[in-house]
């Protein structure tokens, strides 16, 4: 059944519509049953919808509850990268690249990074032009343009000479890039009428999840295809833009009314994953940002349990403190699928493990090293890439050497800069050619006559792939190759389960090319590998975006590292974003939720620890239960009385207050001691007592009257 609002954001007849979906609002919901809407209430085609969202994750969810509504399992619904490779497989020879295109990974675009760099005597680190490039494409900015935006300083020149350098190199060798699939298209459609009006005739209703992610390539592409003729149905949160650091533009649902005219805008306001509790929590600090559209979240499943804080002395015992309320909960009942710990950064998982490990709690990192990350398999997958691509240069240079062919550096530098210059690629000058080879050279053509046979070999088994991956390996010595690593067994085992991964492809895709295979792989996502199980979750907010779970933590809550120290020398906007991803650590709670941090030393953030400013935001009126100097921990509870306000909490002042040094304190307060230096107040009483944390871990908490002549305020 579906609410009131949502019914009216399912069923409207408006060409286009804004739903700002709040969290945990049935947002997947209203998606699904939009699609559902158009095809049974208004007879639309299913092909003629086209339903657009961020994580294959989301998308495989939103065609499993269409299939189950309808019995039919939608052609278009995907991610925006999905969607493009799709286009482009049908037209981007029109740009001048195969069809049979290879998708560069971060790796890769590092690899290619680096020997541009090196070709080039100029000193940048391989990351830092990768990121200038992305950034750039994100912007719609050609190597022409960037170099014009230069403006005649060497640094920028010189790198949009390298962005110029690296985009010809990937024409070359018939790549894209992760931001190429967005770019690509949008030229397509810039260049080639015809092919636009193809793809707008195709659909006649698009709908776009997670609106708030867009960036302007994206929103560029969607204004393609809606055209002047079809629908728009959007669905997002403008409280929930975390990834303005990669483009999204929160101004663009927060505008959407300008570009669409006489659009509906509905708000749905009603949670059915929290308590309200938590909720208070979430609307409290998110109503500190100003670049948002007003809304009050309200729970469906009543008051629940109270929030709690808590700061510790030292991370250790924050980490110790979680773990143990983790053990406390499970002997209750609780299962460790139903936790998840979240923080702002992957660092901050170290002490996590190390307590998790001595309470003997299974647990599990996501976004650390993942599957498609592994050596051993992006090793086979860049034998498989040469399989369907003979100029990815890229795979061959992974490969040349793995097993060790004695092709040394030197050697390898001059081949490279001999292929380069002639635009031939690698694998097809050493296949006919080896007269730069001059060292080891015997051993050298023996090795590579075995490759080239092996690639050969296997191009024929052309009906199953896993036995082609397979054969390639052995033919050229892979698994005697791994015979030497510490950790061959891993490996080989990483090997079959890609050999799986495979097969299960090819059995549900019997049609699919070996290409298209590899074009999946190269989009899959960290979110992609979440999966329930018996372990606690720990993950970055980032991460955890779109999931849920019975009982959160978010750890390291302090100022510093929540909101990062990079976001506080930066402006409003970087205070805003980092109180938009609190906001969606704390919505990922449905029961319980719990705040931690400490007053140890941050190396990243270089200061010592205080609670983040956001608990205050969060309007969590706190009771300091000052425990034993043993324990070291003080402890603050939500108490159900509070009544919120938007400024900061205030403390009563009691009826007499002496004259003298006669200051208005407040909680978070930084202030300065003669003696004991930069601090700041975590507890007022009456008044006037404070309890004052100081950055000097020397000296640590002290309890001082707030009339004191050595205190003032900062």
């Amino acid at each position: 059944m579906l609410n009131e609002k949502q019914h009216l954001a399912v069923s409207s007849d408006k060409k286009y519509i804004r739903i700002i979906a709040g969290a945990g609002s049935g947002k997947t919901k209203v998606l699904t049953s939009r699609i559902v809407y158009l095809i049974q209430q208004i007879n639309i085609y299913p092909n003629n919808i086209l339903a657009i969202t961020f994580t294959n994750k989301a998308a495989q969810e939103m065609k499993e509850r269409v299939e189950k509504e309808l019995g039919i399992r939608p052609t278009y619904i995907s991610t925006f990268h999905s969607f493009c490779v799709r286009v482009l497989r049908e037209d981007i020879d029109v740009l001048g690249y195969s069809k049979n295109f290879t998708i560069l990974d971060e790796d890769d675009q590092k690899q290619l990074a680096k020997d541009l760099i090196k070709q080039s005597n100029y000193k940048l680190e391989p990351k830092e032009l990768v990121s200038y490039i992305s950034y750039n494409k994100n912007g719609n900015v050609s190597p022409s343009l960037a170099y014009d935006l230069a403006n005649k300083i060497p640094d920028q020149e010189r790198k949009a000479l390298l962005y110029k350098e690296y985009e010809n190199r990937l024409q070359q060798t018939n790549c894209l890039d992760f931001d190429d699939l967005l770019l690509k298209v949008n030229q397509l459609f810039a260049s080639s009428l015809s092919i636009l009006n193809k793809w707008q005739n195709r659909f006649s209703h698009i709908l776009v999840d997670e609106f708030q992610d867009t960036n302007d390539v994206q929103y560029s592409l969607v204004k393609y295809l809606v055209g002047t003729k079809n629908n728009l149905f959007v669905v997002g949160d403008p409280d929930q833009t975390i990834y303005t650091w990669r483009g999204a533009n929160v101004s663009l649902i927060l505008n959407f009314d300008r570009d669409f005219k006489d659009s509906l805008t509905v708000i749905l306001d009603k949670n059915y994953r929290s308590s309200q509790n938590i909720l208070d929590a979430s609307n409290r600090l998110i109503a500190h940002n100003f670049k948002r559209l007003q809304k009050n979240m309200s729970a469906h499943n009543g008051a629940g349990e109270e929030v709690t804080t808590m700061n510790f002395f030292k991370a250790e015992e924050e980490a110790n403190w979680v773990v143990s309320k983790i053990q406390e909960l499970k002997m209750k009942g609780e299962s460790y699928k139903n936790f998840a710990i979240l923080y702002r950064a992957n660092y901050l998982s170290r002490q996590l493990e190390m307590s998790l490990i001595n309470f003997h709690i299974p647990y599990r990192i996501y976004g650390g090293l993942k599957f498609f990350e592994r050596k051993e398999i992006k090793d086979a997958l860049a034998y498989l890439r040469l399989l369907v691509n003979e100029a990815d240069d890229l795979a061959l240079l992974r490969i040349i050497n793995s097993p060790k062919r004695g092709i040394g550096d030197t050697t390898l530098d001059n081949i490279k800069e001999h292929c380069y210059s002639n635009n031939l690629p690698i694998f097809t000058f050493l296949k006919n050619d080896r007269s730069l080879i001059r060292v080891n050279k015997d051993k050298v053509n023996t090795a590579l006559d075995i490759f080239f046979k092996a690639i050969e070999k296997a191009k024929n088994i052309t009906s199953d792939f896993p036995l082609m991956l397979k054969t390639v390996l052995e033919d050229v010595g892979y698994y005697n190759f791994l015979e030497d690593d510490e950790n061959k067994e891993e490996r080989i085992q990483n090997i079959g389960e890609l050999l799986n991964g495979l097969m299960t492809f090819q059995n549900n895709n019997p049609e699919s090319t070996l290409d298209e295979y590899l074009q999946q792989i190269s989009l899959y996502s960290g979110q992609d590998e979440i999966q329930d199980g018996e372990f606690v979750s720990l993950m970055t907010v980032h991460t955890a975006k779109g999931l849920e779970f019975d009982n959160v933590f978010i750890y390291g809550f302090n100022e510093g590292v929540f909101p990062s120290a990079r976001s506080i020398e930066e402006s409003a906007d970087g205070i805003e974003e980092e109180r938009r991803i609190a906001y969606v650590a704390i919505t990922r709670a449905r029961k319980k939720l719990f705040v931690t941090s400490n007053n140890d030393y941050n190396f990243a953030s270089r200061m010592n620890g205080m609670p983040s400013r956001f608990i205050s935001e969060m309007g969590i009126a706190k009771v300091y239960d000052l425990k034993p100097k043993t324990n070291n921990t003080i402890t603050y509870k939500q108490q159900s009385s509070f009544v919120p306000k938007r400024e900061k909490i205030v403390s009563k002042p009691i009826n007499k207050v002496p004259e003298k040094n006669s200051i208005s304190w407040k909680l978070t307060d930084k202030v300065l001691h003669e003696k004991f230096g930069e601090g700041v107040i975590i507890n007022i009483e009456d008044g006037i007592i404070l309890t004052i944390i100081f950055k000097d871990p020397s000296v640590g908490q002290k309890i001082l009257m707030g009339n004191h002549p050595a205190l003032s305020k900062l």
